[in-house]
C-alpha cells in the first residue's frame, strides 16, 4: 500500500476539481494540495473531452444585457427558473454574481474566448435565457478551459496523482469528520496491476462529475459513474435533487 499526506485533497481532474485546487493554492500558498484523478490529467473526464456546437461558459459581464448594476441577479434568476426552481438559490446567486470574475480569470489563463472587434466577448442567447450571456471558443470551449486549467496547475506546487480511483472516504473515530481517503492505483506500465492507496488529508473536495455511466444509454465519457456521490452519502452527506442528476438507487 502507498501512503500520502496533504492538507487539501481534490478528488477529480475536471474543471471544477482543478479550479478548486488552484484556488486553494492561491489562497494559501503554504498548503500541500493534491489532485487525484482516475485517468490522465487533461485527457479524461467530461471537461477534457466534451464537444458541442452550443457549448459555452455563461457569464454576466459589465456590458452584458440589460447592462444594469443588478444584471447578475437576472442571471441567477434564470439559472434558478430554468432549473425548475428546485436548485439551490444561494448557489445560483453566487454563480451569477461571480461569473464575470470567473470569465476574466479564465481569459487571463489563456482560454481563447471569441471576441468582437471592440474586444468585448461575443455572447449569444441559449438555454432559455432572456439575455445573451453565453461566451464561447467554438465547439471545444470546455476542452480549452480544461487545457488552461491544467497548464496553470502544472506551474504550481500541486501534487497530481493519475490513474488512481478514490473508492471511499476515511472518517475519524466517532465519524465526526473526514480525515482521509482510500483508493486504488492502476499502474499504466502494467495494465491490470493495482496498488492500494491511503491518503490523509485535513480537507477533502469532491469534484468527481456526474453519473451518466449508471445508465445504458448516455453521452458521458468512461468513469462518470457517480462514485463521488456514493462516497459522500456513505460519509453522511445529504444528497439533494438526485433525480435531476440521474443517480437512481443511491
Amino acid at each position: 500500500m502507498k501512503f500520502y499526506s496533504c492538507d487539501v485533497l481534490i478528488v477529480g481532474g475536471g474543471g471544477a476539481a482543478l479550479r478548486a485546487a488552484i484556488a486553494a493554492k492561491e489562497t494559501a500558498p503554504g498548503l500541500r494540495v493534491m489532485v487525484v484523478t482516475k485517468g490522465t490529467l487533461g485527457k479524461s473526464g467530461v471537461t477534457a473531452i466534451a464537444c458541442s456546437d452550443r457549448m459555452a461558459f455563461h457569464a454576466t459581464l459589465p456590458y452584458t444585457e440589460p447592462g444594469t448594476a443588478d444584471s447578475w441577479r437576472r442571471h441567477a434568476d434564470d439559472v434558478y427558473r430554468i432549473g425548475g426552481c428546485v436548485s439551490d438559490w444561494d448557489l445560483a446567486e453566487l454563480h451569477g454574481k461571480h461569473s464575470g470574475a470567473a470569465f476574466e480569470y479564465l481569459s487571463r489563463l489563456g482560454v481563447p474566448f471569441v471576441r468582437k472587434e471592440d474586444g468585448r466577448a461575443d455572447q449569444f442567447i441559449t438555454d432559455g435565457s432572456e439575455y445573451a450571456r453565453a461566451c464561447y471558443t467554438g465547439p471545444r470551449t470546455a476542452n480549452h478551459i480544461e487545457e488552461a486549467l491544467v497548464r496553470k496547475v502544472r506551474t504550481m506546487d500541486i501534487q497530481v496523482i493519475e490513474h488512481t480511483m478514490i473508492a471511499d472516504l476515511i472518517l475519524s473515530e466517532g465519524h465526526s469528520r473526514m480525515i482521509g481517503a482510500f483508493g486504488i492505483e492502476r499502474r499504466a506500465a502494467k495494465q491490470g496491476e493495482e496498488t492500494s492507496v491511503a491518503i490523509s488529508a485535513k480537507t477533502i473536495v469532491l469534484g468527481t462529475g456526474g453519473a451518466g455511466n449508471a445508465f445504458k444509454v448516455h453521452v458521458f465519457p468512461p468513469g462518470m459513474d457517480g462514485s463521488g456521490y456514493a462516497m459522500a452519502y456513505r460519509a453522511g452527506a445529504e444528497l439533494v435533487n438526485m433525480e435531476l442528476r440521474k443517480l437512481a438507487g443511491v
